[in-house]
């Protein structure tokens, strides 16, 4: 259950002019080397969800020269079930979902597989084989299986001379394993110690069939690819503003019912510092909100505090308007040695919130 790399990067050197042409479809010679663009990733921000397509060709490899052998679609269908059903778990990416789809055919050969696919032979013969996916490291760095760098990715080479190879019936977890390889990462296990993780590596899928799926493997498949920047995932919410007060606010955690937003209002002969504290159901985009308020005033300072109520609603740009309720506010002013109770109306207001980058959210 291990990808190879046995065969160095200068290989695809030499057929470079076969990976320029990869967005290409067809068949390629039986004698060439290249590696397919065979995995896309797909980023719906509306949504928080990465999608990863993977094109996968299976043929079968146990299939004497001039018979013809197909791989029935019942394997097919029960590979990228095994694969699709511990893929997607829930895994996270930041707030994003990871979604897994494989799109699979059957071709009669290793060169039937397109340039747009990575190629896969089952080995229906009697004893069962190893799995494996032979690739190689997308950069020249040492390996490093921590690693989340695009030059770490590993990637499955259409090799005729090394082709990839899986059994037509082991454990579903062996499959899903081997599909981490083709998404680009590692094994986990310890090759010269049986049974134990490499340094640092979690007990996941990548170290054992018995390991899940994690947020980690996710991240580190998504990083890898070199087409997603996390950084720009687009998780919790975050306002901010000057609008006749100065003004800011994040949401980071998304279980998290607790809205606030800090502000600060400066006029001629008053400062004054405000609390808005929300508490919103997720269902019904419903809460309630409280206000607090410490301010300064010329001779003295003043409080004051109330409660109303909120809703929020996603508007067609992507952002989230909170509305905030009109309400009456009680307070004490104190100055010149003198305490007085006051009782004002605070009028509706609504706050605008952004989906939050890095930045704001890390």
């Amino acid at each position: 259950m291990t990808a190879r790399r046995s065969r160095p990067r200068s290989i695809l050197a030499s057929v470079l002019a076969v990976v320029l042409l990869a967005g290409v479809a067809g068949a390629v010679s039986a004698d060439s080397t290249f590696v397919p663009s065979g995995v896309t990733f797909k980023v719906d921000d509306a949504a928080r969800t990465i999608t990863v397509t993977a094109k996968l060709a299976f043929y079968n490899r146990s299939c004497t020269p001039g018979a013809s052998c197909a791989v029935p679609a019942a394997d097919i269908s029960r590979i990228t079930r095994a694969i699709e059903s511990m893929w997607n778990n829930g895994s996270k990416v930041r707030c994003y979902t990871l979604i897994v789809k494989v799109e699979a055919r059957a071709v009669a050969s290793q060169a039937e597989a397109g340039q747009t696919e990575v190629d896969i032979g089952l080995d229906y013969g009697p004893i069962t084989i190893r799995a494996f996916v032979h690739g190689q490291h997308a950069g020249s760095a040492p390996p490093d299986h921590l690693s989340n760098s695009p030059e770490q990715r590993v990637e499955a080479a259409h090799d005729p001379a090394a082709p990839t190879t899986w059994p037509s019936q082991t454990y579903d977890r062996t499959y899903a394993h081997e599909f981490g390889h083709i998404l680009g990462l590692d094994d986990n296990y310890d090759t010269s110690r049986p049974g134990f993780p490499l340094p640092g590596a979690s007990d996941d899928l990548m170290f054992r069939k018995q390991g899940e799926v994690t947020n980690e493997m996710a991240t580190r498949v998504v990083e890898r690819s070199g087409k997603v920047d996390v950084k720009k995932l687009k998780c919790g919410w975050f306002t901010e503003g000057t609008q006749e007060k100065k003004w800011v606010g994040k949401h980071c955690d998304e279980a998290d019912a607790d809205w606030t937003i800090n502000a600060e209002v400066s006029t001629a002969g008053l400062r004054t510092t405000e609390l808005y504290t929300a508490v919103i159901d997720p269902k019904t985009h419903k809460g309630t909100y409280s206000y607090e308020s410490i301010g300064e005033i010329a001779g003295g300072t003043y409080t004051q505090n109330g409660k109303g109520v909120v809703t929020t609603a996603e508007q067609s740009d992507g952002t989230l308007l909170m509305s905030l309720s009109e309400i009456l506010v009680r307070g004490v002013i104190t100055a010149g040695g003198t305490t007085q109770s006051v009782t004002a109306p605070i009028p509706a207001t609504a706050f605008t919130w952004k989906p939050a980058a890095t930045a704001e959210c890390p």
